[in-house]
């Protein structure tokens, strides 16, 4: 019986053990201190000390880059006043960190909405020695939805990806701080929003692919149309089509696997 007791409490203990040990723990306050308001969007090592710094916005319009330290509070905020380079009535909606030009530093990529306007503008601060240029590069074309930055044409710096406002589906290159825009699908499509697109190596060539989501509307061939030739397909998922860049061979891909089950293998 003294037996079976204390099996029962040594059951007991360790899953109460393993219960404390695995559970989460607030630590906000020691990772920002007072700081700690604001929306969290990004990481990224901003000064190339080899730590993950977090960039956040403030009040939709400020951009505040907390740097790691080895002390309490663990990142310190280092506001970087982009508010005043940008347009009256911006909202900044997104923030991606980059080395958008080649020049090893990182540069900060915001995405943003003028009031009244809903199209997405782009702006790019440049990366100045630990520091932000506060004289920015805006894209001459918007966006109807959040542009994908991907590194497009292998080059290893990242490209800007995504539909513009003249309906199609572009591609812009900052190499040297110059815009290079070039259309990337052979044929007008309604991507879908939100975040109508992805990229991933899809025929194992290291290169990557993108996918994107079009209106079921747009398939004018229906759910019957498959065709193959050096890696094009068409197939169907339920109320959307697939489409994807083959980026070595800037091919449409449209792949329908509903209505051929098993056919869906690139």
């Amino acid at each position: 019986m003294w037996i079976s007791q204390l099996n029962t409490l040594a059951i007991l203990l360790a899953f109460v053990g393993r219960y404390h040990t695995s559970a989460l723990q607030d630590v906000t306050a020691d990772l920002f201190g007072a700081e700690n308001y604001g929306t969290v969007a990004a990481f990224g090592d901003f000064n190339s000390d080899k730590q993950t710094d977090i960039f956040m916005i403030r009040e939709q319009s400020e951009l505040v880059i907390f740097l790691a330290d080895s002390k309490i509070p663990y990142f310190k905020p280092k506001v970087q006043n982009v508010k005043n380079s940008l347009p009256r009535n911006t909202i900044i909606t997104s923030v991606v960190p980059g080395d958008y030009d080649g020049d090893s530093q990182m540069d900060v990529l915001l995405t943003a909405q003028i009031s009244p306007s809903t199209a997405t503008s782009v702006f790019i601060f440049w990366g100045n020695n630990q520091t932000l240029d506060m004289d920015l590069l805006r894209l001459n074309k918007t966006f109807t939805d959040q542009p994908l930055v991907m590194d497009f044409n292998g080059d290893m710096i990242p490209d800007i990806f995504g539909v513009t406002d003249s309906a199609l589906t572009e591609v812009c290159y900052l190499t040297n701080r110059v815009q290079v825009w070039q259309n990337v699908l052979t044929s007008p499509i309604k991507m879908r929003n939100l975040h109508s697109h992805a990229f991933i190596d899809l025929n194992k060539d290291f290169t990557a692919e993108k996918d994107g989501w079009k209106d079921k509307e747009q398939r004018k061939g229906g759910m019957g149309r498959v065709s193959r030739a050096f890696g094009k397909a068409s197939a169907q998922l339920g109320s959307l089509s697939v489409v994807t860049t083959c980026s070595s061979k800037r091919h449409l891909l449209e792949h329908h696997s509903a209505a051929y089950p098993g056919k869906d293998t690139f």
